[in-house]
């Protein structure tokens, strides 16, 4: 018998999913100067394989942002920036990095409450750039015309089965802003969805 499939909307969703006690993250929404692409946001693609446990990764294929949880004495804007370098392999720009505008809090079906910074790149963050192999399959930079240009429709995609939601055998899909973007360098379209796709849509918002 298939699971059942229960769709979550976004008015649905503060009644469905609501933060864990400790559970916090930051995210970076980071924009550069590419050399042939020109100011490009940065995102990443996640590995299929979580290189720390050797299981599936969380949203293993996804595209998502910088970012993870913020550790002990730390602020979430510095938490969002530590991850961007450690997640990029550019720790050692971390004093040239440049925080901008809170983005807004998004929380996600783990129950994680996320907050979101706008970040400033420095031009040879594109040169010294490196996946993470344990997290990450690949760095990618999207044109922010594109991103502009790009329609944010909400859309259900589905999560993994949790039984705080509808029990262990079901299956539910949530909406959340989905941005998709085609990279002039692929035929690819890259999609923003879920916390990528909110804090992205509302960066398009704050930075006009």
């Amino acid at each position: 018998m298939r699971p059942l499939v229960r769709r979550v909307s976004m008015a649905e969703r503060p009644d469905l999913v609501r933060p864990v006690p400790g559970r916090r993250a930051a995210v970076a929404v980071p924009v550069v100067s590419h050399p042939r692409w020109g100011e490009s946001l940065v995102v990443t693609r996640r590995t299929e394989v979580n290189g720390h446990t050797g299981g599936r990764m969380t949203n293993a294929g996804d595209i998502v942002l910088f970012g993870g949880s913020i550790e002990a004495g730390e602020t979430a804007s510095e938490a969002a920036l530590r991850e961007l370098g450690e997640e990029s392999g550019t720790i050692s720009l971390l004093g040239d990095l440049r925080i901008g505008e809170h983005l807004g809090t998004w929380v996600t079906e783990a129950g994680f409450l996320v907050d979101g910074f706008a970040v400033a790149l420095p031009d040879r963050f594109v040169v010294l750039a490196r996946p993470e192999p344990r997290e990450v399959a690949e760095i990618a930079y999207l044109p922010v015309s594109q991103v502009r240009a790009a329609q944010v429709q909400p859309t259900y995609h589905r999560v993994d089965a949790r039984d705080h939601y509808l029990g262990d055998e079901a299956a539910v899909e949530f909406e959340s802003p989905t941005i998709r973007v085609r990279h002039p360098g692929s035929s690819e379209c890259w999609m923003l969805w879920g916390l990528a796709g909110f804090m992205v849509a509302r960066w398009r918002v704050r930075s006009r």
